[in-house]
């Protein structure tokens, strides 16, 4: 009131003056609510944003992808090709265990190796031109190589040491692989190298090392371990000399693999369920994601190259089929 009352006094000689007041304080309000506006806009952005990663975090389901053998057999251990346009993968469907190879623009399977031995664990080498397994066609399990046009199979190196579970980063000169110790009588991480045909071995502190695998720039080697009297298996990083890089034991651990550019870890745990669900999780053990949430048995995921699928073994009945699901969301 007491400036009402000062304008009136003044009324002849600062009669511009009062609209001065009235429009700073229209413009104050109108501040004031295009203030409370954009509060209001952010505040939604930043919820819209929090249920977005909620939604996207939410786990698959594996009916939600699809069944890609449909064998009458047990089809394990797919692999991605290098663009990621092929499956390689080991199936019992004849008897023993084969060499398989689905080819995704085809939706169809043909087989590669057939013999009264088992062949199992493949992967991909010579940017795809050759595939390497391990065989006991001789009587010991050793890593073989097979040339995908010639179908020609030898040896992959001539040393004395079983040998299985091979593993390449984006260097084929170098495989990294589970050893048997005949000194030690006991299964233990090895690379070998090709050029100068150098077989190192990297790890045997525990009872039993197995399932090697390794980072696409090769500098990293994930494998599980177990201990005498354990049934939990522990995951283990080191680098490519063998250092341990990391020792994850918060919980049991199956079938590790990278993602396609490293960071990424991905394996099946029973932490939350017997029957196993597929989980990824930082190298560095942080950002744990439960990706799959199903009352299947799961094992064997593998990341395309693009990182758009996965690719995994799934318990349907009495047999396992694979199986590929998006993962955009993630």
């Amino acid at each position: 009131m007491r400036g009402i009352k000062g304008v009136e006094q003044h009324h002849q000689t600062n009669i511009i003056f009062p609209v001065f007041p009235i429009f700073a304080g229209m413009t104050n309000r109108i501040l004031r609510c295009r203030f409370r506006l954009k509060k209001l806009f952010f505040n939604f952005l930043i919820l819209f944003s929090f249920i977005s990663v909620v939604l996207s975090a939410q786990p698959f389901v594996i009916d939600s992808g699809s069944n890609v053998t449909h064998s009458p057999g047990n089809d394990l251990f797919p692999k991605w090709s290098p663009d990621g346009k092929k499956l390689l993968y080991q199936s019992d469907r004849n008897g023993n265990r084969d060499i398989f190879i689905y080819d995704i623009q085809t939706g169809s399977s043909y087989q590669l190796t057939s013999s009264l031995s088992d062949e199992q664990h493949p992967v991909w080498f010579d940017k795809g031109r050759k595939v390497v397994f391990d065989s006991d066609r001789n009587g010991l399990e050793k890593l073989y190589v097979l040339d995908t046009a010639t179908k020609k199979i030898k040896l992959l190196f001539n040393r004395d040491i079983q040998g299985r579970e091979a593993s390449f980063g984006n260097n084929d000169n170098l495989v990294f692989f589970s050893g048997f110790d005949e000194h030690e009588k006991k299964w233990e991480i090895y690379s070998y190298e090709f050029y100068y045909r150098n077989l190192n071995k990297l790890y045997g502190n525990a009872e039993a090392c197995f399932s090697p695998a390794v980072s696409p720039k090769g500098d990293r080697i994930l494998f599980l371990i177990t201990e005498k009297g354990e049934i939990k298996s522990r995951l283990v990083m080191i680098n490519w000399y063998g250092n341990v890089l990391n020792l994850f034991d918060d919980f049991d651990f199956l079938d590790p693999a990278f993602g396609p550019d490293g960071n990424m870890i991905y394996f099946v745990s029973k932490k939350d369920n017997p029957q196993g669900e597929v989980y990824s999780m930082h190298k560095n053990g942080s950002h744990l994601e439960r990706l799959t949430d199903d009352e299947y048995v799961v094992c064997c995921p593998q990341i395309s190259p693009d990182g758009s699928k996965i690719a995994l073994s799934v318990k349907i009945g009495e047999i396992y089929d694979i199986y590929i699901a998006p993962l955009e969301e993630y």
